[in-house]
């Protein structure tokens, strides 16, 4: 098989693009060739791959533990808004990300603040990348500073970064800084 990529999900922003491109390219091997080979198989063979890779077989909303790879799904839905997504010009190695976590075992579980209304988020939900990645680059925490400052209802470094989101119950675009690619999603 030969596979051409052209990658739209820019490296090391946080955004989960090469683990996602690894997954697909699975399901579509899987379909190409008529392998039949299930999501349980799929899902093993995509976490050789990476930890997070087996949540883009699945896809959908998915809590996930350990590395990544126990992925447990859960109906969520959030009332009409808007998602800014900020690219810095910063990428950030995952594997670099992962040596210098600072994780925080007494904060609450992402589940029990989640099924709580998302004005609770800013204070309960907390990415633990965000010590050390704003610690190495502070130009970071300003762009996430920046977006609350804009109203946002809740903004946070995505996965282990560079980009900064923000969610929004504003219809009116918001400017950001042009230093940064941005862009709006409605959901």
């Amino acid at each position: 098989v030969q596979i051409h990529l052209h990658k739209q999900i820019p490296f090391g922003a946080g955004l989960g693009g090469g683990s996602s491109d690894a997954a697909y390219t699975l399901i579509m091997i899987n379909r190409l060739f008529k392998l039949q080979i299930t999501h349980e198989e799929l899902e093993k063979l995509a976490l050789e791959i990476g930890s997070d890779c087996p949540f883009f077989i699945k896809s959908g909303t998915q809590f996930a533990r350990a590395r990544g790879e126990i992925l447990q799904p859960f109906e969520f839905a959030l009332p009409k808004m808007r998602l800014l997504v900020a690219l810095p010009n910063i990428s950030i190695p995952t594997s670099w990300a992962y040596q210098n976590i600072k994780s925080k075992s007494n904060s609450l579980s992402p589940r029990i603040v989640i099924e709580k209304t998302i004005e609770n988020w800013k204070e309960e939900l907390n990415n633990d990348f965000e010590e050390a990645v704003f610690e190495a680059y502070p130009s970071l925490q300003k762009l996430k500073t920046d977006i609350y400052n804009a109203g946002a209802i809740y903004a946070s470094l995505s996965g282990s970064g560079s980009a900064i989101f923000g969610i929004f119950y504003s219809e009116k675009p918001i400017e950001i800084d042009p230093d940064y690619l941005s862009f709006w999603l409605d959901f």
